[in-house]
């Protein structure tokens, strides 16, 4: 894609598609955040979450205490999250998966 002049938001939603495929049809909602200049995460490919949870989640503050993507940006480390009802993390952000249907492990 980058050979063929794929602008950047097209190769992250490819990415992001891909990555949802693996965990196969309705099993897996992926996402790309990315820091602003201000240092706050915003949405750079998100296909499939609907509009409500990417504004609840845009500009959160990387903070190692707050959901996974906001660890992640926050330790500069890998952060999973095999279930997001039993991690302390997602205690503040734990509606927006549920209201997408997802009950956890």
């Amino acid at each position: 894609m980058l050979e063929k002049g794929a602008a950047g938001d097209e190769i992250l939603t490819m990415l992001v598609k891909a990555a949802e495929d693996v965990g196969g049809p309705g099993t897996a909602v992926c996402s790309i955040l990315v820091l602003d200049k201000d240092g706050l995460l915003r949405n750079a490919a998100s296909p499939n979450l609907p509009a409500d949870y990417l504004a609840a989640i845009d500009r959160l503050k990387p903070n190692p205490k707050v959901g996974t993507c906001s660890a992640a940006a926050a330790t500069g480390s890998v952060v999973v999250t095999c279930d997001f009802q039993a991690d302390d993390k997602w205690a503040e952000l734990r509606h927006l998966p549920m209201a997408l249907g997802f009950t956890g492990a």
